[in-house]
């Protein structure tokens, strides 16, 4: 087995399937010259470590006796996919579906991971790999069936849709505000002595409309003949 120094410093490893109970996490840490030289390497070399002097935290220990084992890196982030709904208003609610689990950004990280690996004059492919993982996490192609339909433009989307419901909530608030405020002012200033003559005015013609409905209520065939 052999890791570039390329891997980034902090990178996590699981350890799995020894037989000599390796079995753990370990956390890859760049060593210095003076270890490299302490571990019989030359670290103007350019040359990969060995896999029996892989530098960890804790230190993957050395056996005599070759077993095979799987070494796996384990992800910092891995984002969520959990998703909320927003009430704006009495009648409407935006789902906040944007998460760090979306595949666009997975897509455009993995791209970013490609170009890191360097060595790029040498492996110009890599170049090649990550512009076309790069490129479908900014706009998803058909052509490329492997890879999730998510894109950043589609997340770009679905964030001015809901970015627009919050505006025109936000509009029809505000004009309704300005038309409750209006109506407070109209109240507030209305003169007293003409309040009083129409709330009279009102009060009588509520009651005859009372009488009126009494009488309706009266008729019958018997007293209309």
């Amino acid at each position: 087995m052999q890791i570039k120094l390329a891997v980034p410093d902090g990178t996590s490893l699981a350890l799995t399937g020894s037989t000599a109970g390796n079995n753990g996490a370990y956390t890859v840490k760049w060593p210095t010259n003076a270890q490299l030289v302490a571990a019989g390497l030359d670290p103007n070399s350019g040359a990969v470590v060995s896999g029996d002097v892989i530098f960890t935290q804790s230190k993957i220990p050395f056996t005599s006796s070759p077993e095979t084992v799987s070494l796996n890196s384990n992800a910092f982030l891995t984002g969520t996919n959990l998703t909320t709904t927003a009430r704006i208003s009495d009648t409407q609610s935006i789902n906040l579906d944007v998460t760090g689990m979306d595949p666009a950004f997975e897509k455009v990280v993995r791209a970013l991971g490609i170009l890191s690996q360097g060595d790029l004059l040498d492996h110009p492919e890599r170049v090649t790999q990550a512009m076309n993982v790069l490129n479908d996490g900014i706009q998803h192609s058909s052509l490329n069936p492997t890879e999730e339909p998510s894109d950043l433009q589609g997340v770009q989307d679905r964030i001015a849709n809901n970015t627009k419901a919050l505006t025109d909530a936000k509009d029809t608030q505000t004009q309704f505000m300005a038309f409750l405020e209006g109506r407070q002012n109209d109240i507030e200033k209305a003169d007293t002595t003409e309040a009083a003559v129409r709330l009279q005015t009102d009060s009588q013609t509520l009651s005859v409309s009372y009488a009126s409905l009494a009488k309706i209520t009266q008729l019958s065939l018997l007293n209309y003949l």
